[in-house]
């Protein structure tokens, strides 16, 4: 299953923040962490007002993430910005080996991608869902 993958984090190599998963047959997920304490200016004006989501701790994040992605028997995860594949995989991990998950999955770092104008700019799950829309028409 082709699922997009985007992220929102603090300023640039900042911690994550929120990120969004949608395959291309409309599944969703989505989720919020805890806000950092030291918000970069630009994500406080606009990233945060519209997360639109409450937040829930890391290791139930994980969790939810494990579940999303164990509906699909295959995943090929799409991304447009390094970045949220770096922050999808380090998801992955737990305090310990056996805490951590481990999903095979292919994940590939599209390299032209046009302005996608999603509808609610900087908001993972909008901006998921532009990547989605945009890559299954081409």
């Amino acid at each position: 299953m082709n699922l997009y993958l985007d992220t929102e984090f603090n300023g640039f190599g900042g911690e994550l923040m929120s990120m969004a998963v949608v395959s291309a047959d409309g599944h969703e997920w989505y989720e919020t962490l805890p806000l950092p304490t030291d918000i970069d200016p630009w994500v406080a004006t606009n990233v945060v007002p519209i997360l639109d989501k409450p937040p829930i701790d890391r290791i139930q994040f994980k969790r939810s993430l494990f579940v999303f992605l164990a509906r699909f028997p295959d995943v090929h995860v799409y991304a447009d910005w390094y970045t949220d594949l770096v922050h999808f995989f380090d998801s992955f991990a737990g305090p310990s080996h056996g805490t951590s998950f481990h999903r095979a999955c292919i994940a590939t770092l599209l390299k032209t991608v046009p302005d996608l104008s999603p509808d609610i700019p900087h908001n993972a799950l909008s901006d998921a869902r532009a990547l989605r829309d945009w890559h299954v028409g081409l």
